[in-house]
């Protein structure tokens, strides 16, 4: 009112209580209404209704109220911008730029960025939507901070504002610079380790470092990455490799650590070991495998095998030696005795065969030793233990001193191992020579004892059994025996209780490597003055295995039927022999002392000559080069070899080229006639 009589005009707003629809906003203008002298005659006005402004403006400042609210307890910086112009900000934007919250309004975002950053920012000023981005904020004192940044275009009461959450992330990136760090570093060390490393999910390969590509003869592990793992894994191997695998995701313990082959992307197999473990990556379950390449360690260990034969062989010289003599002597005799007993026959037939025994003598003797002595790949097959300790009784009887008593207790039921003999033989051999040496110079006994086992004695004892049986051989003797010290350290190589120049200190280390190369194991016991015991535990196989044969069965003598031989042997009373034997069983031989005759011979008659038997050592022309000379002539040639050692790769070879078979020399009459039939009547 009192500004009514003093303006004349009046706006007032209030309230109402309407009867129908509760409380009313009004807005309320008034004028005084003048005469024409200009006296005031009354008062006019206009009530509007603004119930709905009222609520609107109310709606309008608990929004404003909210949004302050919001940005006031914000973990993030915001801003609010009208063409790049701070208008408004929160503490935290002035806390993370070193500036007061009132400092900021008025400048422009291009103020809070570092130069090497500004470009970027610039071209998201008049974006509606932005981000998130990244960007390299400016302090108020110059520092600067990694910032990630998210915009969007809002209406405020009545007016278009950007709004930028900005937060400071330099301890995100701090972490992942330092992420990325470890993880070059990592790589790095990886793909300069020797060994190679996959990480396989459900069989696939998600990674391979650089060795594990070049171990399988890849350029780069992405031609392996998204492969299955058995690319790398020979196809005899793939299975066994699979087992573990599958037992071991049912929670069956598997070997965590073996050897396989794998096959390298040009074909070529190669030896490798395995280290196997479980991993959760990114919650997920992996399989990570360490290859490491086992050629080098192959190759040292065969030439330490081998110089340990040699050692072995060595330890046995005298003996053999000795041996020998023996047997020439026993020949010589009785061949003087021949002359004169020409016309008593029963003396005369028991000194041809005292010359017979002492020739099969010496040439088991020699064949025992070239089995131990000989360069051999490893050939797998069954090898029944029992059979092969008598086998090595008999050279042990001949070689060691008479003090040293040999007892055996072979139990004869025994299902085979599988294995390479030469290399059980190896093992058997350094054990005896070892207790030998234990016993001397006064003597004693040595014992060797087989028996059946099951799968869970030895795993009480081992621990990492996995075969349901082992055949157990003990080696003991009653020798010195070994304190605790001793004990400890025979398996290490070049540890030896010997006198120097009298030992290397690699056959025990031998031992144990040939036993665990067959998923074996071996322990000793011993004590001073009471003598020692090796156990060794080789994984039975299946009993169902039979006897592998590794020669077919020899028939009664059957006589030839005036077929024509071609004999090639440059040891003329061999040749001789040979000949006379032939001729008399019902062949016509044909001779000739070195390759190139024999090939001049063959090359004239090539198809009247049934069969060529010839030595594999010959003047001139080889026995290799003269088969594959041979065989040119005649593709369908029939040839023997006889040799009385013969490599087992080139034996291979000379079979793969079209030999028939080997005879063994010195010629066993029955067994080089017998030979020549089955040639003969082979298709």
């Amino acid at each position: 009112a009192d500004t009514l009589l003093r303006t004349g005009q009046s706006v007032a707003e209030y309230r109402i209580l309407h009867p129908d629809s509760g409380t009313r906003w009004i807005l309320d203008r008034k004028t005084i209404l003048y005469d024409e002298q200009g006296n005031p005659t009354s008062i006019g006005g206009v009530a509007t209704d603004i119930t709905e402004r009222k609520r609107a403006e109310e709606a309008s400042r608990a929004s404003e109220a909210r949004l302050q609210s919001l940005a006031d307890n914000s973990f993030e910086g915001l801003s609010f911008s009208e063409a790049g112009v701070i208008v408004d900000a929160n503490d935290q934007l002035g806390d993370a730029f070193g500036y007061a919250r009132q400092d900021l309004i008025g400048k422009h975002l291009m103020d809070l960025v570092a130069p090497e950053s500004r470009d970027l920012v610039r071209s998201t000023l008049g974006t509606d939507v932005v981000g998130p981005y990244e960007f390299v904020g400016l302090r108020r004192d110059g520092t600067t901070f990694y910032a990630e940044v998210r915009a969007r275009l809002v209406d405020i009461g009545g007016r278009k504002l950007r709004v930028r959450a900005i937060s400071d992330i330099t301890e995100r990136k701090s972490a992942e610079v330092e992420l990325q760090r470890n993880e070059e570093w990592l790589q790095a060390i990886l793909n300069t380790s020797r060994d190679g490393v996959v990480v396989e999910k459900s069989g696939t390969i998600v990674y391979a470092n650089l060795a594990f590509a070049r171990i399988f003869g890849y350029e780069h592990p992405d031609e392996l990455i998204g492969q299955h793992a058995s690319v790398v894994q020979a196809p005899e191997d793939r299975g066994r490799i699979l087992y573990y695998a599958t037992k071991r995701s049912q929670g069956t313990s598997m070997p965590d650590v073996y050897e396989f082959r794998g096959i390298r992307k040009d074909g070529k197999l190669v030896d490798l070991e395995a280290s196997v473990s479980a991993a959760r990556l990114a919650g997920e379950e992996h399989i990570v495998t360490a290859v490491r390449d086992l050629t080098e360690r192959k190759l040292l260990q065969k030439q330490v095998v081998e110089a340990q034969k040699m050692e072995s062989i060595g330890t046995l010289a005298g003996g053999i030696a000795h041996d020998f003599n023996n047997i020439l002597g026993i020949i010589l005799g009785h061949a003087t005795l021949l002359e004169r007993l020409a016309h008593e026959p029963q003396k005369w037939s028991r000194s041809v065969e005292a010359i017979n025994t002492a020739t099969s003598r010496g040439a088991s003797l020699v064949r025992q030793l070239l089995t131990f002595a000989r360069k051999a790949d490893l050939s797998m097959g069954p090898v029944y233990i029992s059979d092969l300790l008598k086998e090595l009784k008999r050279l042990l009887e001949e070689t060691f001193p008479k003090s040293v008593t040999i007892s055996v207790n072979l139990k004869q039921d025994l299902p085979p191992v599988v294995a390479d003999s030469t290399q059980l033989h190896q093992v058997f051999l350094n054990l005896c020579v070892n207790a030998r040496d234990a016993m001397m110079p006064k003597g004693g006994t040595l014992t060797l004892l087989t028996r059946l086992v099951s799968g869970s004695q030895v795993n009480e004892r081992f621990g990492r059994a996995g075969a349901s049986e082992y055949v157990q051989v003990d080696v003991g003797d009653t020798g010195t025996g070994m304190d605790e010290g001793t004990l400890k350290r025979i398996f290490e190589p070049f540890f030896t209780t010997k006198e120097k120049g009298k030992g290397t200190g690699l056959g025990l280390s031998t031992v144990f490597g040939i036993v665990e190369g067959h998923r074996g194991f071996v322990d000793v016991k011993s004590e001073l003055g009471k003598g020692t015991v090796f156990h060794v535990f080789l994984p039975a196989s299946a009993r169902e295995v039979m006897r592998k044969e590794f020669a077919k069965p020899l028939e009664p003598e059957q006589r030839g039927k005036g077929e024509t031989i071609l004999l090639i042997e440059d040891e003329q009373i061999l040749q001789d022999l040979a000949a006379t034997l032939l001729a008399e069983t019902g062949y016509h031989v044909l001779t000739a002392a070195d390759g190139e005759v024999g090939l001049e011979i063959f090359s004239g008659n090539p198809k009247g000559i049934a069969l060529v038997l010839t030595d594999l050592g010959l003047p001139k022309l080889g026995g290799e080069e003269l088969v594959e000379q041979l065989l040119r002539v005649n593709p369908k040639a029939k040839i023997l070899m006889a040799s009385g050692f013969v490599e087992p790769d080139v034996k291979s070879r000379m079979l793969r080229l079209g030999a028939k078979d080997f005879i063994q020399k010195p010629y066993a009459p029955t067994e080089m006639v017998q030979k020549i039939r089955l040639a003969l009547d082979a298709p």
